[in-house]
């Protein structure tokens, strides 16, 4: 059955994986774990690009005028001429009224989605971990489940104490499997990858103490 224009897709559990997920334009998106704060805000996004796909679809938008003399309109900027036109509308007897918190409130979620660019200090030790991906394309993805999985592969194969048998050696990869690994990671399998080694971490300092 269609929906109904203007719902607002549902915040929804998958239960087979735990995942939470939303389902826009017929595609389930999985935004991480049900119930975290981090699916929560992912939840937020899809739904604000959600919104800004069905002004762009409906033909209401029209492109935004250059403010303080700049070639575009940034989202940053965009806040700014709300909050500053807010400051002087929600205004009764000289003192603001609630809407102005309202507005403030309303505002936050969006600058911290889109309003400040993440940045993250890298200190020497991290800056020496990378150093080995750093010399490939500027543009290609710095890591690669297809290159982690092929680097496995191979330290377990130089680290074998056992001969292989027949069997083994003329065992041969799938050309086309079903879950093949790609080329990059998305924001729920980087959380599995870490988790994983984070785990395998554990699991052999228990055993070695």
């Amino acid at each position: 059955m269609p929906r109904r224009p203007g719902r607002v897709p549902s915040y929804c559990l998958h239960k087979h994986s735990g995942q939470a997920v939303v389902r826009i334009g017929g595609h389930d998106k999985h935004l991480g774990r049900f119930g975290s704060p981090e699916s929560y805000e992912q939840y937020e996004r899809a739904i604000a690009e959600w919104r800004t796909h069905c002004v762009q679809s409906s033909g209401s938008s029209q492109e935004a005028p250059a403010t303080n003399g700049s070639a575009s309109l940034t989202t940053s900027g965009l806040i700014l001429d709300c909050w500053e036109f807010a400051r002087t509308y929600y205004v009764k007897d000289g003192q603001p009224t609630k809407e102005l918190a309202c507005m403030k409130e309303a505002l936050r979620p969006l600058r911290r989605l889109y309003g400040q660019p993440r940045r993250i200090l890298l200190g020497p030790r991290a800056q020496q971990i990378l150093e080995p991906f750093l010399n490939r394309d500027p543009k290609a993805y710095l890591f690669s489940p297809r290159e982690a999985d092929a680097w496995w592969r191979n330290k377990r194969r130089t680290q074998r104490r056992t001969p292989m048998t027949p069997s083994q050696a003329r065992r041969r990869r799938k050309a086309n499997p079903k879950r093949a690994k790609r080329d990059r990671y998305d924001t729920r399998t980087y959380r599995q990858a870490i988790t994983y080694r984070c785990s395998y971490n554990m699991m052999f300092r228990r055993y070695a103490d």
